[in-house]
């Protein structure tokens, strides 16, 4: 006859060794092989996570996967969480793959980013932290000055200095706005 035990209650990552004996009237018998099992574990922080700016409103995250899957690689999900000040966060994306991207960046603000990987034990340990301060918009020209000239003063020859920020963007012009 097949019988079945259940041992419930095992922590995270345990090794546990099991032997079998049977007992009927006669006596006990002998011992049977050892098995051994160890029962999964939260995976660990994922590696090398980095960034990059296709576009200074945008960023590409990537990192590699976690050196320990738990002994779930079939359920290993990462969460992207997002934050504003680097305390409280939120979790963003959930993906199977090594990369995330983040676009339609607010302006003049500073973000920060962590990885967790997942699976179904549940939240591994969290990345380093990775920020990024998005670019802002340039500050106004200074010094406007309009002069006019020509004979019958019929033109006129604007000066300015150009402004003291450039919002971290190169200055691509200048707009006139005649009325």
């Amino acid at each position: 006859t097949q019988s079945t035990w259940s041992n419930i209650n095992l922590a995270n990552n345990q090794t546990v060794y099991y032997k079998l004996t049977v007992t009927n009237q006669g006596g006990e018998s002998a011992q049977s092989t050892s098995v051994a099992g160890t029962t999964m574990d939260l995976p660990s922080a994922p590696l090398s996570f980095q960034s990059t700016n296709p576009h200074p409103l945008d960023i590409i995250l990537t990192w590699s996967a976690p050196s320990s899957d738990g002994g779930d690689p079939i359920n290993l999900s990462y969460t992207v969480q997002k934050s504003t000040d680097g305390v409280n966060w939120i979790s963003y994306i959930s993906t199977t793959n090594l990369t995330a991207s983040d676009n339609n960046l607010p302006l003049n603000t500073i973000l920060y980013w962590r990885i967790n990987a997942v699976n179904s034990v549940g939240i591994g340990p969290d990345t380093q932290t990775i920020s990024y301060t998005t670019p802002g918009l340039p500050t106004a020209p200074a010094s406007l000055t309009a002069v006019l000239i020509g004979s019958t003063n019929t033109a006129a020859l604007l000066n300015w200095s150009a402004p003291t920020s450039n919002g971290g963007y190169n200055i691509l012009g200048y707009t006139i706005d005649r009325n």
